[in-house]
């Protein structure tokens, strides 16, 4: 049976000066790769290394933050601790991928961030360059959420917050159309309804 992992990087995806080689373990927020230094100008950097990635860009607002306080706090732990045989950081990347024109921590492609990117809604004057920080990144995230909220059929199966998860993914009209979580992002859908378990407050749902 084939692992199912978080985040699925090709064998030979470049990182900053990192490539990536064999998986090694994933869980539920992020998996674990290989990876071998190929770039130029790294000298101090080790020749192997473990590169763990977080995925970002199909998440909530909410689950952004929580995964972004994670973090924050297993950065600033690795950064003060230096003893033998403990694992050590070197650096930290926010992965954009030009190819597919995404950036950022919620995977913007400029003209749709253009959209959404203004607290009253109305489009940017012009298409913004990346990179796209959080702080621009997640609210408009959550504009756009909002926007698609009520457009999935009503009587649609499901938890109402796993079809805008997957309608943000895919698109509502293909949600309604499937009339519920389209096949394709079923997996995509479970690790959603696993997070919103394990992120949402006891007594909340």
């Amino acid at each position: 049976m084939t692992e199912t992992f978080a985040v699925t990087v090709p064998k030979g995806y470049r990182v900053g000066v990192w490539e990536v080689r064999e998986a090694i373990a994933t869980g539920a927020f992020g998996s674990v790769y290989a990876g071998r230094r190929v770039g130029a100008g790294a000298e101090g950097l080790p020749r192997t290394v473990a590169l763990k990635f977080l995925p970002t860009g199909t998440g909530t607002p909410r689950q952004l933050t929580h995964l972004r306080e994670l973090v924050e706090r297993e950065l600033a732990l690795l950064r003060r601790l230096h003893r033998p045989r403990l694992i050590r950081m070197y650096e930290t990347l926010t992965v954009d991928d030009p190819a597919k024109d995404e950036y950022g921590i919620a995977r913007w492609t400029p003209k749709v961030l253009r959209w959404w990117m203004n607290e009253d809604g109305t489009p940017g004057e012009t298409v913004p360059e990346p990179p796209f920080p959080p702080a621009e990144s997640i609210p408009a995230m959550g504009r756009y959420l909002c926007w698609i909220a009520p457009r999935p059929d009503t009587g649609l199966p499901g938890d109402k917050r796993v079809l805008l998860a997957a309608a943000y993914r895919t698109s509502y009209r293909k949600v309604n159309d499937a009339g519920g979580v389209p096949p394709k992002y079923r997996d995509y859908a479970e690790r959603i309804a696993y997070y919103l378990k394990e992120c949402t407050p006891p007594g909340r749902s």
